[in-house]
């Protein structure tokens, strides 16, 4: 069987003049192109750089958080008046009271019971009086006394009116000590020879004087001053009896030199001293007081 094919080709062929007619008529002329100008708006310009009003932002938040705070009454400032100078007032000046001491205590230190660390010691001490005797720790009473130390060969008692008294268990042990020798008899460490010459007895003065420092507190040596420089060492303590008085100073005596050494500073003291350490039997020492 044969298929028609010009009629599929004939109908075809008219669909497409059909398709080109409709293009032809139904086309619409396009308008003409015009050229479009735009128009630019310019704002006034303003002088000066705008500013943020950061306050009002921070009062207008959004969250609501902002409070207005209140208002400060500053409060008026006074000052007040210069106090008034007091009165003066007459001061009386106390008498001089005199020093009160009391007899010495009636006894005897019999022995010591000297331990380790010196805290725990107890002494032997007789009454006296009664002829009675006593062990005694520090703090014990006797009278009016009070014990405070206990040594291997002394006691010593602090009275009520705040006099101290001293008990050695020997007297060869009184003479050793060298609170003793500043109230005892310096005859037998120095003797005079002839006016401002003495004799001093090295063997002795050593038992007596302990150290350099034990010596200027005998003397009560200060530092002598003349228009603001030193001159000298100036003699304080010339009690009877004492070193001072041996040796022949009086109260205020300044020395001035030492075998010719000036005493005005630290490095001729410590000149002194080494010559003075060096000195045998028999040598000659010069002392020149103001």
């Amino acid at each position: 069987m044969r298929y028609p094919l010009w009629v599929f080709n004939s109908a075809l062929f008219i669909l497409v003049i059909s398709a080109a007619l409709f293009i032809v008529f139904s086309r619409e002329e396009l308008p003409e192109r015009v050229e479009i100008e735009a128009e630019i708006t310019r704002l006034p310009v303003r002088d000066g750089v705008p500013t943020i009003n950061l306050k009002q932002i921070y009062e207008n938040d959004l969250f609501g958080t902002y409070i207005k705070p209140s208002k400060v009454v500053k409060e008026p400032e006074y000052v007040s008046p210069f106090p008034e100078p007091p009165e003066p007032v007459s001061v009386e000046v106390p008498e001089k009271v005199e020093p009160t001491f009391s007899d010495p205590l009636q006894l005897t230190l019999k022995g010591v019971m000297s331990l380790s660390d010196g805290t725990k010691n107890k002494a032997i001490i007789a009454n006296n009086k009664t002829n009675q005797e006593g062990i005694y720790k520090i703090g014990d009473k006797f009278e009016d006394a009070q014990l405070i130390r206990i040594f291997k060969n002394k006691i010593i008692f602090v009275r009520s009116n705040g006099q101290q008294e001293v008990f050695y268990l020997r007297q060869e042990d009184a003479r050793k000590d060298p609170t003793y020798s500043v109230v005892s008899d310096w005859g037998s460490v120095v003797r005079r020879v002839e006016k401002n010459k003495y004799y001093i007895y090295l063997s002795e003065f050593k038992k007596r004087i302990k150290s350099l420092a034990h010596f200027i507190d005998i003397l009560d040596l200060t530092t002598a001053y003349k228009k603001g420089a030193a001159i000298g060492c100036r003699i304080g303590a010339t009690e009877k009896h004492s070193l001072a008085d041996a040796l022949g100073f009086e109260k205020g005596d300044i020395v001035l030199t030492i075998s010719g050494i000036p005493v005005t500073d630290t490095k001729n003291c410590l000149e002194i001293y080494k010559k003075l350490i060096q000195v045998k039997i028999n040598d000659v020492v010069v002392v020149r007081l103001m």
